[in-house]
């Protein structure tokens, strides 16, 4: 084979391969590691760990951009079916590296859409520039302030404050150490009544 031949086919794979990667980014469920000794999220599946049932950890690996936006509004769309009862989402954007108008336009209808079963999108941003770009892009004005974050620790504390107080009062599952400052479940009381 021509060594210019075989140069240009391995460019190509290699094209072929990064435009692939970049148009389907990996969107990870995680959950708090009760074994960790700081908020270490984990893969909740690998790990086997328990989620809350109001909230869904999701960490986007990958560009958010045209070329992406309809692969991640599939998993975003399929997420929302899978799991209906977790209508507050907190999405990391860690390895994020590229983003445009129409990956924040997701975004928004992604946040209308969890807005109108009475949830929320709260956002987890780790990179300052990229924070940035998204404020440019006008995500913070239609997101608001108050939804977007420099930590994953600030987001899951915003989503659990957003989460009603019955739905904590009968929930036992606690995940987040945030959990402790709501209400607790009613505990049964196997002590005798007392006679007055």
């Amino acid at each position: 084979m021509d060594l210019e031949f075989a140069i240009y086919i391995g460019t190509f794979a290699s094209l072929a391969v990064f435009l692939n990667k970049s148009a389907n980014p990996d969107l990870a469920i995680g959950a708090p590691d009760p074994g960790a000794e700081h908020r270490k999220i984990r893969n909740a599946q690998l790990f086997e760990l328990e989620e809350c049932p109001a909230i869904v950890i999701a960490r986007l690996d990958g560009p958010l951009f045209f070329g992406s936006v309809d692969s991640l509004n599939g998993k975003l769309r399929a997420l929302a079916r899978r799991r209906p009862e977790q209508t507050n989402l907190v999405l990391i954007l860690h390895g994020v590296g590229d983003v445009d108008l129409a990956g924040v336009e997701l975004l928004e209808m992604e946040a209308e859409r969890r807005r109108a079963v009475g949830g929320d999108v709260f956002v987890g941003v780790h990179y300052p520039p990229l924070a940035k770009r998204l404020e440019q892009l006008g995500l913070v004005e239609m997101l608001g302030r108050d939804r977007i974050f420099d930590g994953k620790g600030a987001a899951i504390a915003a989503a659990v404050s957003h989460v009603p107080l019955s739905r904590c009062e009968v929930c036992t599952a606690r995940v987040f150490s945030e959990c402790a400052a709501r209400p607790q479940p009613p505990e049964l009381d196997d002590s005798p009544a007392l006679v007055a």
